[in-house]
């Protein structure tokens, strides 16, 4: 089942877990769904993660952001706790930026060519950051984001 229709069932029955999306190309993105809600969304796309969604808004300069990579790639840690952790993000502000990748991230997905497969589970709950919305909402506006644009890319 691809990712589009399978968000729906989890949106409609209420599913919780984690959709790992493996587009060809390498590029790979992760859709966690928190009982039927999706409630975060992750990719390893160059321009849709934290750091460049918090330059982006504002919310961080460039250097900023570098100097937060560097020392979570020196940690082995995540950006999200590194850039807490330095006082450069509080949660409403990580989940403004987050709710603000979710139908992007989404769009690239929603009917990509590639692997998939769904983890069921809460786990993830304890452990990821949520910016909790409904699946349809984004599901909608991601739709829109891939109708736009040239066909022939």
């Amino acid at each position: 089942m691809a990712p589009a229709p399978r968000a729906a069932r989890a949106e409609r029955e209420a599913h919780s877990g984690v959709l790992d999306v493996f587009r060809e190309g390498g590029e790979r993105a992760r859709i966690f769904v928190f009982r039927g809600k999706l409630s975060l969304a992750q990719s390893t796309h160059a321009d849709l993660h934290l750091g460049v969604e918090l330059v982006r808004n504002g919310a961080l300069t460039g250097d900023m952001l570098k100097e937060a990579v560097e020392k979570a790639v020196d940690l082995g840690d995540g950006l999200h706790g590194v850039l807490k952790s330095m006082d450069y993000l509080d949660e409403s502000l990580a989940k403004a930026a987050y709710r603000s990748l979710m139908p992007r991230i989404v769009g690239r997905v929603v009917a990509a060519n590639g692997a998939f497969r769904w983890t069921d589970g809460e786990d993830f709950a304890r452990h990821v950051p949520a910016a909790t919305t409904a699946m349809k909402s984004v599901l909608d506006q991601a739709m829109a984001l891939s109708e736009e644009g040239d066909l022939e890319k």
